[in-house]
């Protein structure tokens, strides 16, 4: 998908701290395509999250739901939808904000691994990072992980223990 790539660039050039998560953030990590996709999901670090919020705009994006305040906010631009999730990062533990302020993050967890998509250079989570998340995430809610979640996380865990 073109626009990752689109997003990532601009977000590099306007200096947005980012991580793209969820599938999308798996894939290049694992090598190949592993499912389909509703949206292409971002951690944004919290002082950058205006930035992000107007490069989006700028790209012809526009809020779709959720806000900024509430933690979780996605914007629409024909059939792509972003999530843009805001993350207080430099404090310790790192923290998800708004409605979700009391997800606390493991310290690890935003360290960036830069991985190519199309040829531009997007920032994610490692591996391991990935799973982190995914559990916390399921966790805090108290539910089972969607299928979806449990594909990446099958993969995910074969490719840390070395069974690719």
């Amino acid at each position: 998908m073109q626009v990752l790539a689109d997003i990532c660039d601009a977000f590099t050039s306007a200096s947005v701290r980012y991580w793209v998560i969820g599938g999308y953030g798996v894939e290049p990590i694992v090598g190949q395509p592993l499912r389909p996709h509703d949206d292409i999901d971002f951690f944004i670090s919290l002082p950058h999250i205006t930035r992000a919020v107007q490069v989006l705009r700028s790209m012809g994006f526009s809020e779709h739901a959720g806000s900024v305040e509430e933690g979780d906010v996605f914007f629409r631009r024909d059939d792509v939808i972003v999530d843009l999730v805001p993350i207080d990062d430099p404090c310790s533990p790192p923290l998800t904000t708004g409605d979700l302020e009391m997800v606390a993050w493991h310290e690890k967890l935003f360290v960036p691994q830069e991985v190519p998509y199309k040829e531009v250079p997007c920032v994610t989570l490692t591996a391991e990072m990935h799973l982190e998340m995914k559990r916390t995430v399921a966790e805090f809610f108290g539910v089972t992980p969607r299928e979806k979640d449990l594909l990446d996380i099958e993969v995910l865990e074969r490719l840390r223990d070395g069974l690719g």
